[in-house]
């Protein structure tokens, strides 16, 4: 489902659909027992990029809690209109108050450097494992919100139409490189087109500008998705689809 190149690390990792959704209900069970996180709930990701922000993305999703994408950097600011942030190591000192989760790059995403622990703060990495490996909960509806939007939030209603035209646009069982950010605002709904196709989403993590050409090639990719003017368009192979082809669900 996901193949991660981390270009910080050096790491690439690769996740299939079970271990995505056995990380994501760990994670949903975490985030309800820990935190009390309930439908109608907002989570801000502040995740680097990092491989985690899928399996957090669809924690968030199962427990019904709008994922407020790629908030704010530099401040504490970043999760003000949040109930929980969900930050990597590196961000963990840009949250110093309310309750936070901290991943990190180690194995099983436990952070390589000391974090600085206080009231409110879990990492992610020591304490996931422990939970159940399914989650189901009955108060999670269509109407329920997925993410959080500009003026108003997303319903998992609309996040699903969205996905659909990225569906008819990627074809079935796509294999598709992310010119951006795994965090970027537009990754969401992309992750929910990619998943309603069966097919899978190769990204990269990087803190200067990737050269993604030799990804797509190596993984096989069969169509690239991105901002425009991310990847040139004209006679590229595999084809290009930008962002701004399919409508933001709203």
């Amino acid at each position: 489902m996901l193949t991660s190149y981390d270009d910080v690390t050096g790491a690439r990792t690769e996740l299939s659909y079970a271990t995505v959704d056995n990380w994501a209900a760990k994670t949903a069970n975490l985030l309800a027992e820990e935190f009390d996180v309930r439908p109608g709930a907002t989570v801000a990701l502040d995740l680097d990029g990092h491989w985690t922000t899928v399996p957090v993305t669809l924690a968030c999703w199962k427990l019904g809690a709008a994922v407020a994408a790629h908030p704010t950097s530099g401040s504490d600011a970043a999760g003000s209109n949040a109930d929980l942030v969900c930050c990597h190591e590196t961000r963990a000192g840009h949250h110093t108050t309310g309750p936070v989760v901290v991943t990190g790059d180690g194995f099983a995403a436990e952070p390589l450097s000391p974090v600085h622990e206080r009231d409110g703060l879990l990492l992610l990495g020591e304490h996931v494992h422990g939970f159940a490996d399914d989650y189901d909960d009955p108060d999670v509806t269509g109407e329920t919100p997925a993410l959080a939007g500009d003026s108003a939030p997303v319903t998992h209603t609309a996040l699903v139409r969205c996905a659909g035209v990225w569906q008819e646009l990627l074809g079935d069982a796509p294999r598709v490189g992310l010119a951006a950010p795994l965090d970027h605002p537009r990754a969401f709904d992309l992750l929910a087109g990619v998943i309603a196709a069966g097919g899978s989403l190769v990204a990269v993590r990087s803190r200067t500008a990737p050269s993604y050409s030799d990804r797509w090639t190596t993984e096989r990719a069969t169509a690239i998705a991105g901002p425009a003017g991310t990847v040139p368009q004209d006679g590229q192979e595999p084809p290009v689809i930008t962002f701004d082809a399919v409508d933001a669900p709203a």
